[in-house]
């Protein structure tokens, strides 16, 4: 699909649907430069739905992928989806939700996995995030794609926001988020997530290792939460765990910074 450029207060909203009646993948990608607001969703049949929406001074590519594979007759397709965003100056918001709605429950639990990123700031920023799923999981792979600094923000005010849920329906959801707003400068980076039907990873690998970081200038609020009601325990790596909560609970680390901040390593698992 060729560039669409937004032009001043223009608002278009795409929708994306694929049969599955389809016999080969069929893929779907949306470039844009300007100001303005854009969003559109990819329907994956009914097993994903992969959403973009962008505010202000913008420009990035939107693509989303349904493989139409049906691997081991399990009538759930592979599909993909990434955003790779940036806001050019003068302030704008980029947000990238992936929902994934089919799963092969007898074996994998239920679907209903859900990734949402949020990048807002006053001056610039960027947002470079993929998702993926199948029959048996929904998952973040980065390594390839964006590896480090998949959310950034410079200026006056500034928001990141990430958050997944397990697709658990239990109040409260087991779920991971990484959250921090100020002014000055921030960079996270997250590599990367996945989970399904029986529990979680939050920034811990997705199969790589573990690359989990947040590093800011200036001053503001950070905060890393999360819930798992059967267990919830941080990922170490390879070092010694630091806490855990063999039958489950809640989690938070907030920091209120005035001079820059440094996390590393804020990855946990849950189910």
């Amino acid at each position: 699909m060729k560039a669409i450029p937004i032009l001043v207060m223009l608002t278009l909203m795409l929708s994306v649907g694929v049969s599955s009646a389809l016999a080969v993948p069929t893929e779907f990608t949306l470039n844009w430069s300007g100001s303005g607001t854009i969003g559109t969703t990819f329907n994956s049949g009914n097993d994903a739905v992969a959403q973009m929406l962008a505010i202000g001074n913008t420009a990035g590519t939107f693509y989303g992928k349904d493989y139409d594979d049906n691997p081991y007759t399990y009538s759930v397709d592979t599909t993909e989806a990434y955003m790779r965003g940036a806001i050019t100056g003068g302030g704008g918001s980029l947000d990238f939700k992936y929902t994934r709605t089919d799963s092969y429950a007898p074996m994998y639990g239920v679907a209903g996995q859900f990734s949402d990123s949020y990048v807002y700031s006053s001056g610039t920023g960027s947002l470079d995030f993929k998702n993926w799923s199948n029959y048996a999981a929904f998952a973040s792979p980065e390594y390839g794609f964006q590896g480090a600094a998949n959310f950034q923000a410079t200026g006056s005010s500034f928001t990141i926001d990430h958050y997944i849920l397990s697709g658990d329906l239990t109040v409260p959801k087991n779920y991971g988020e990484v959250y921090i707003a100020g002014s000055g400068s921030a960079v996270v980076d997250h590599m990367g997530d996945d989970a399904s039907g029986v529990g979680f990873n939050f920034g811990a690998g997705c199969g790589c290792y573990t690359h989990a970081d947040i590093t800011a200038a200036g001053s503001g609020i950070a905060q890393v939460s999360g819930h798992g009601d059967n267990f919830l325990q941080d990922d170490g790596y390879g070092n010694p765990i630091v806490w855990s909560m063999p039958l489950g609970g809640s989690y938070s680390s907030t920091w209120t910074y005035t001079n820059g901040l440094s996390v590393t390593n804020y990855a946990f698992n849950g189910r």
